[in-house]
């Protein structure tokens, strides 16, 4: 493991790890640093006006907890529990890219995602733990998409939860709604996706290291081609 250059030096290296190009999902450098360390360093970059700099660091804290998890699964569940913490109304803050960053964790960690697949479902849950703060509303759609990508037999209850967004006012939530669908093969979604082919909303959906604009209606068309 790599020495640990101290709190600004190795938030100052990581911000330059996130941002050069060509983008390593998996960079050799940032897994040698102390996990713990990175971490506070990886969600402070949550709140960057950057919102390049936000979303692979997103990337990067499912890559340190995912290798975290190997070493130490109580060590990653206690990343988590504070990520849960972070969307508590008594924490006193908004959890800017909280729930991004949960979904990225467990999409890189099956044990993990057994475990927390039912609290980010409970966020859109009016029964559970519902976020009524509609930015955070895309980030646990985008989180679900992430699931619905890698573990789709771990969300037998997202399409119940994430159908209606299909009809947001939101644009991302109507393209994210769709990918999900798409995911999860919903058939009951089908009528609806067919009407949205037609949506030409221009929105920026973050993949895999780039964030990329795309129309509701291309997604809408993608997740049926799902079928």
């Amino acid at each position: 493991m790599r020495q640990n250059p101290g709190g600004r030096k190795l938030k100052k290296r990581l911000e330059e790890l996130l941002l050069q190009e060509p983008w390593e999902e998996n960079n050799t450098e940032l897994s040698q640093y102390p996990a713990k360390q990175s971490i506070n360093a990886l969600i402070s970059f949550f709140c960057s006006l950057n919102p390049l700099l936000k979303w692979r660091a997103v990337s990067a804290t499912g890559s340190v907890v995912s290798a975290l998890s190997k070493i130490s699964i109580e060590d990653a569940r206690i990343i988590m529990r504070r990520l849960m913490w972070m969307l508590n109304e008594e924490s006193g803050g908004i959890g800017w890219g909280v729930p991004e960053a949960m979904g990225e964790i467990m999409a890189q960690s099956r044990i993990l995602a057994g475990e927390y697949n039912r609290i980010i479902l409970s966020y859109l849950d009016e029964s559970g733990n519902f976020i009524e703060h509609e930015p955070l509303q895309t980030g646990v759609l985008w989180a679900l998409d992430r699931l619905a990508e890698t573990w789709p037999d771990l969300l037998s209850q997202a399409p119940d939860l994430t159908r209606p967004y299909l009809n947001a006012s939101d644009p991302e939530k109507r393209g994210l709604a769709c990918l999900i669908a798409g995911h999860l093969h919903d058939k009951i979604s089908r009528v609806r996706l067919e009407q949205l082919r037609h949506d030409d909303a221009l929105i920026s959906i973050y993949s895999h290291g780039y964030i990329r604009e795309y129309h509701v209606g291309n997604l809408a068309e993608k997740a049926l081609s799902h079928d």
